[in-house]
Formats: C-alpha cells, structure tokens, sequence
C-alpha cells in the first residue's frame, strides 16, 4: 500500500513539471497568410474597435503573425478590394503550435461566377 501511495505521490508532483515543459516547448499561436492575388497586400488586425496595420505582404510571399486568438479578426486590402477573416486556430503538428492558414487568392482562382 505504501508503494502505491508513494507511486501517486511522485506522479502528483511530476506531472505539472511535464505539462509545464510541453507547453513551454510549444510554438506561440500564429496566422500565415499567403498572398496569391498577383499584388502587394495589407495586412490589418481588429484591435480595441480600430484597425491596425499589420505589414504588407509581397506578392507571391507568406507572413507569419504571432500570437494571435481564437475569435480575432483580421482583414486583407489589395487595390479596392478586402477580404476578412476570423481566427479559427487548429493545432499543427509539423507547426509544432496552434495555427491558421489564410490563403488569398489571385485572380484565377477568385474569379465571379458570370450572371445570366
């Protein structure tokens, strides 16, 4: 009885020093965005009920966004056009972290469906 209770004790007290090393090897949150439309993009995030800026993306490139949540949205401008997002992160192994990935579209692949 005395090992058992020894055994629950060590787990007790090694198992937040495991969950704490996990977590502290874990990538920080992030969204990376693809930019395909064939222009330079802006990149804005919704914060405290403003837009901000967040960079410009190259066209043909990708940027990482880092710490980002659940929820938070953010919006892409290239010449007149936007398009928005809100944060869905999913869990990436290969990331090693919670993402999302954004890609927008060039113009192949956004065209509108003609009207009748």
């Amino acid at each position: 009885m005395k090992s058992v209770l020894r055994i629950l004790v060590t787990m007790t007290c090694l198992l937040p020093w495991l969950w704490a090393a996990a977590l502290a090897q874990q990538q920080p949150s992030r969204l990376l965005v693809t930019n395909k439309t064939g222009t330079t993009v802006e990149l804005f995030a919704f914060v405290q009920d403003n837009w901000q800026s967040r960079g410009r993306i190259s066209a043909g490139s990708s940027m990482p966004v880092y710490n980002v949540a659940n929820g938070q949205r953010f919006r892409a401008v290239w010449g007149s056009r936007a398009k928005e997002l809100v944060i869905k992160l999913a869990y990436d192994r290969t990331y090693g972290g919670w993402q999302q990935e954004w890609e927008l579209p060039g113009q192949d692949t956004d065209r509108q469906a003609p009207t009748r």
